[in-house]
């Protein structure tokens, strides 16, 4: 039976790789908001950079996740195909499609950003449109560097060379000037794109050459591998990507929509930075991908057992332990964005109850992708956003930024939920790590503390590093087991020699 590998060198991996691709999209909504120095102007500018997101998705069609299951499945196996090839026709496909919906959109700006309650007037936000074929481009590159194992460089393509660079150049243009230009802000931020685009194009055509052999006489051709021809699959993905825009950039139109656009920034700031409790699964998600098409195709049930009760212990250590340290620091966090808010703590609680129920889920949303179950995690995803859209829709006009967490929170538990459903019926697999309910207990507990101590300044950072040092201590008596804390103890015992 074949063991599991490469799941920690990768998830480590994929943790700094991510870990700099969040902290430089952090960096640059920072940065952003501090230069156009008008919470009302950044939200206009958040809004349509996530309405460039969702036009990123249409374009690509559900074509990153193909190549993710194609090239990770031919990985696993050692199947050696034209595989670079299919990454070219991949690539037409994704651009010409994404610059049709990208001069599609132009043409109708005015309704567009209309609807979103932008103003139509302003000629500098429908350029933001023209960055959708290079935000497409790198996420198809990122997925498809995945497959490969390539790592590092699939969070460069999708995160840090799209925000690194802009956020750097704001902030050298703020300290020089004192204010940067709207128009100058959305130029560096779309040759940023471009860069990016290019960068995981070539990349991942380099990692297809020197990752997967060419050639294997015993290699037999399946739906997933066709030589001539784009695998299969494609439309499926397309509409959980789709969907799965609800709950990565739905909310923040809809608040634009129907709140204001300083709820909007006052989101960017709380919510989304909430998102880094995240962080460690999308970092294992960054190898699980590979990991579960491989096991697949060899159809090792245990080790897909395995993987994803692993998952969902390592992910939930690191939601537990940053959950924590954001919600006594939520202030510090707030402050960083020159913004008053005063709800803040409520929002940062709302988003962390649902993104640590997925970080104990495990991945669910790729084992069942990856395993041929797509359809299922479509419906699923189908129910789980009408539930989060009616959320939406009550929770927004009434509370604002945090009604919008709530109901996104809502969304992303039903969804798991739902999948986990699913993965215990098709493929008699077990999820939501039995840590779960600790980790909600252990983050209600600091809630409270933070809501009456309410720490600030000084305050707030001692809170934060003893809580660290006693979460940290807490994962490792209780989250990792002997076999996984022997190996850590190892690993640092070679490098100290």
């Amino acid at each position: 039976m074949a063991k599991p590998s490469g799941i920690a060198a990768g998830s480590l991996l994929g943790l700094f790789g991510l870990a700099a691709g969040y902290l430089s999209q952090y960096a640059f909504n920072v940065s952003a908001a501090r230069a156009i120095s008008s919470p009302n102007l950044a939200g206009k500018l958040f809004q349509t950079i996530a309405f460039a997101q969702f036009l990123a998705i249409l374009g690509r069609a559900g074509l990153d996740r193909v190549s993710l299951r194609t090239f990770g499945a031919a990985h696993g196996r050692h199947n050696g195909e034209d595989l670079v090839g299919i990454w070219r026709r991949v690539t037409l496909w994704v651009v010409g499609l994404s610059t049709l919906v990208a001069l599609l959109a132009y043409w109708q700006r005015h309704w567009l950003l209309g609807m979103l309650k932008l103003p139509v007037a302003n000629p500098y936000l429908p350029w933001l449109f023209f960055a959708t074929p290079f935000l497409a481009m790198s996420f198809t590159s990122s997925q498809a560097l995945r497959g490969v194992g390539w790592i590092g460089k699939a969070t460069l393509a999708q995160l840090t060379l799209v925000f690194a660079p802009p956020a750097v150049t704001i902030a050298v243009l703020k300290l020089a000037y004192g204010s940067i230009e709207l128009s100058s802000l959305i130029a560096v931020w779309l040759f940023s794109t471009i860069i990016a685009a290019v960068a995981g194009y070539f990349w991942t055509q380099n990692g297809l050459r020197r990752v997967v052999p060419k050639t294997n006489v015993e290699f037999q051709p399946s739906p997933l591998h066709g030589s001539r021809k784009i695998p299969t699959g494609a439309f499926n993905f397309f509409l959980l990507g789709l969907l799965g825009y609800t709950h990565s950039g739905l909310e923040i139109i809809l608040l634009g929509a129907w709140s204001n656009t300083v709820e909007v920034t006052r989101y960017i700031a709380s919510a989304r930075t909430a998102m880094f409790v995240g962080l460690g699964l999308v970092a294992i998600a960054s190898v699980l991908g590979r990991l579960y098409a491989a096991a697949h195709a060899r159809q090792d049930h245990d080790e897909m057992k395995t993987v994803l009760a692993k998952a969902g212990r390592w992910a939930l250590s690191f939601a537990m332990v940053s959950g924590g340290c954001l919600l006594l620091g939520h202030q510090l966090i707030i402050d960083l964005f020159g913004i008053n808010f005063p709800d803040a703590l409520a929002c940062f609680a709302a988003i962390l109850i649902g993104h640590t129920v997925n970080a104990g889920a495990g991945g669910l949303f790729l084992l069942l992708q990856m395993t041929g179950k797509e359809r299922a995690s479509t419906v699923c995803l189908v129910v789980a956003t009408a539930v989060g859209v009616i959320a939406y829709w009550f929770l927004i006009p009434h509370f604002g930024s945090v009604g919008a967490a709530a109901g996104l929170s809502l969304l992303i538990i039903t969804w798991n939920v739902l999948m986990a459903f699913v993965a215990k019926r098709e493929l008699n697999l077990q999820p939501f790590s039995s840590k779960l309910w600790p980790s909600l207990g252990i983050l209600t507990a600091v809630y409270f503390v933070a809501k009456w101590v309410e720490p600030i300044g000084f305050g707030a950072i001692l809170a934060v590093a003893i809580y660290f040092a006693v979460a940290a201590i807490l994962v490792w008596k209780f989250y990792l087991i002997p076999a996984e804390r022997e190996a850590i103890t190892n690993g640092l015992k070679r490098r100290s020699a």
